[in-house]
């Protein structure tokens, strides 16, 4: 084919969440001439140290389409194929990695460098929560809905009951919690009209949304308090500023 079945995704909005993004990121090659006016849009995901990441949930979204995931593997390459032009949105995602979100712009001219998705690690701030005699994973989790009568406790059985695209949705029935959309990615929850603190694994995760830290495919379960009066001793941290916790335990893998 020729210039005119080649992929070019130019950058309509930058990086939503981190910084340093350019137009030498992105790499689209066209679709073969099987499917004349699509194509795919591919690319890798790395981490700061450019090395590959895997089981990273990439998810594209166009206007009047249905969502599309890709999921990588141990080389963090992903693939996208029969893209129509137009404006797409491009949200990468990893338990313990900041969320990345691209508003991109799919037209037939001469594509650029390929594209490289990198993602931040999201730091803690607080020791891990160990429990004492036990390697189990969901071992807190457990515990805490066996001893505690005023949190809401969510299953990983419920989890792929309802089938999220992202783990925010979860929360659109549970009583207290209002669920928006973000400016980033997925939905930001609140809970009584307060910003919930996140802890994922037994670690605080400091200045983030749900949806930039959880995937739904990775969580084993998720304890749910709606305010400061309600959080297990180890949970209260000042600075929550007072407010509830969602706390997210990952599965074993």
């Amino acid at each position: 084919m020729g210039d005119r079945a080649r992929l070019s995704i130019l950058v309509s909005a930058a990086l939503m969440f981190a910084t340093g993004f350019s137009c030498r990121d992105l790499y689209a090659q066209s679709q073969s001439a099987q499917s004349a006016g699509l194509f795919t849009v591919s690319g890798v995901v790395t981490d700061e140290s450019k090395e590959p990441i895997v089981s990273v949930e990439l998810v594209l979204t166009k206007q009047g389409e249905n969502r599309r995931i890709f999921r990588t593997g141990n080389d963090g390459q992903f693939s996208f194929d029969g893209v129509p032009p137009g404006p797409v949105s491009l949200t990468a995602r990893r338990l313990g990695y900041r969320a990345r979100t691209l508003l991109l712009e799919v037209t037939g001219a001469t594509p650029p460098n390929p594209l490289s998705l990198i993602l931040q690690i999201v730091p803690g701030d607080v020791a891990p929560v160990f429990v004492e005699g036990t390697d189990s994973r969901l071992d807190p989790f457990y515990m805490h809905k066996r001893q505690n009568n005023f949190g809401r406790f969510i299953e990983r059985t419920e989890i792929e009951r309802q089938g999220p695209v992202f783990v925010s949705e979860l929360f659109r029935t549970i009583p207290g919690a209002t669920v928006k959309a973000s400016g980033r990615v997925g939905n930001i929850v609140r809970l009584r009209g307060c910003q919930p603190m996140i802890w994922v694994d037994g670690m605080r995760v400091p200045n983030a949304e749900l949806d930039d830290v959880a995937n739904p495919m990775d969580v084993g379960g998720i304890e749910v308090y709606n305010s400061w009066s309600t959080l297990p001793g180890e949970y209260m941290d000042r600075a929550g500023a007072g407010c509830g916790a969602i706390v997210v335990w990952t599965k074993s893998r």
